[in-house]
């Protein structure tokens, strides 16, 4: 493709992409089921006219509110209670899928009646959040097993429920002004009937309506005693109030970087410079949904936060710290004696499993073998 600037999505299915503002389409990335191209453009893109950049702007001065969030965090490394009420986050971090969602009549996930404990997978985009979420489900596994084994874990494996309200992010997948970028026609849809029927006539259609099925399966099996893993890039406030207990994951990693990666899967176009703009555009929305994971977890004594900066992924001694930090967490959240488990046995499987390995093999182009040589390069 050799469009000028902005974001391209690319299709599973085949080459094509399609630049801003030459038309307003709903497609699937090459990322796969967890990670899908922004496309932060509404319906009236299509006829060249300015009013999704005026919606993009509006967006970037509603974002301009957080950057004094941004600095208290620079400057104090944390957002206490006192600085919440004084920036107004609360009013800030909306839950913007299901927000949007709820303006035309669209249902979301409705979540587990009860579970003891919940993973959040909420790492930003392009930053090893994918590999975070699968080093959680790894320790967990083995924790789990060796738990329940000796008999003071009554589940022996953790409940994995996909990506959370997946049939929202996939028809938008960058959670901005999505009322208005949803297929003519999905109205009015409060069943898993009414779904089904309108998803018939939705470009990836059946690929929404199998994962639903299979997030109410497996939401059906879920038990009070049973642990939980979701993911969710975009802030949802409802994860927050599921289960017990909750550790939300969020990953860091340089901006450079994370527009490097996303131009090497073409979420963005070459020359790099003409897409700058809208990288920052997207990069902004993403650090606000990243900011708000970090003040909803503060001053809640049953929801814990657990970071990982990409960087920590490139040298086996860094990884196994970063695994072995993950695992004490997890022990935590879910009330465990860590004193009476084999973490050494726990962090050395976990190391010989995905050190250096393709965390995220639905990607086309984000090889993490590669990935983490330039970090440890650089």
């Amino acid at each position: 493709c050799s469009g000028r600037g902005g974001a391209r999505a690319k299709s599973e299915d085949s080459n094509a992409c399609f630049d801003p503002p030459t038309g307003a389409r709903l497609v699937m990335s090459a990322a796969g089921t967890d990670e899908r191209a922004p496309l932060l453009l509404g319906a009236d893109a299509a006829s060249g006219g300015w009013g999704w950049r005026k919606r993009a702007l509006a967006g970037l001065a509603i974002l301009g509110t957080m950057a004094a969030c941004v600095c208290a965090v620079a400057a104090t490394g944390g957002l206490g209670p006192v600085g919440i009420a004084t920036l107004g986050v609360d009013e800030q971090c909306h839950s913007p899928l299901p927000q949007s969602a709820q303006k035309i009549g669209l249902s979301t996930y409705a979540p587990p009646d009860r579970c003891k404990a919940m993973v959040v997978c909420a790492g930003s985009p392009r930053a090893a959040s994918t590999a975070e979420c699968t080093l959680a489900e790894h320790v967990l596994e083995y924790m789990m097993e060796d738990e329940h084994r000796a008999g003071r874990l009554q589940q022996e494996k953790a409940t994995y429920l996909g990506y959370w309200n997946y049939h929202l992010h996939q028809l938008c997948s960058d959670g901005f002004d999505c009322e208005n970028k949803y297929p003519a026609g999905l109205q009015n849809l409060w069943t898993r009937d009414d779904w089904s029927n309108a998803l018939s006539n939705v470009d990836g259609g059946d690929d929404i309506r199998t994962e639903m099925d299979n997030y109410y399966g497996k939401r059906d099996s879920v038990e009070p005693s049973s642990v939980v893993i979701a993911k969710s890039h975009e802030f949802d406030e409802k994860l927050l109030t599921m289960c017990d207990r909750r550790l939300v994951l969020t990953s860091s990693r340089e901006k450079e970087e994370v527009f490097d990666s996303a131009l090497s899967l073409g979420w963005f176009t070459q020359p790099k410079e003409e897409s700058r703009w809208w990288f920052d555009t997207y990069y902004d929305l993403w650090q606000q949904w990243g900011h708000c994971w970090v003040s909803a977890t503060q001053g809640d004594d049953n929801t814990a936060r657990f970071d990982l900066n990409f960087k920590q992924l490139s040298t086996e001694g860094s990884f196994r710290a970063v695994v072995r930090l993950m695992a004490y967490e997890l022990a935590k959240v879910m009330q465990l004696d860590d004193t009476l488990m084999d973490m050494n046995g726990i962090v050395d499987k976990v190391v010989d499993r995905d050190f250096q390995r393709e965390l995220n093999p639905t990607l086309t182009n984000g090889d993490l073998r590669r990935a983490t040589a330039e970090a440890a390069s650089n």
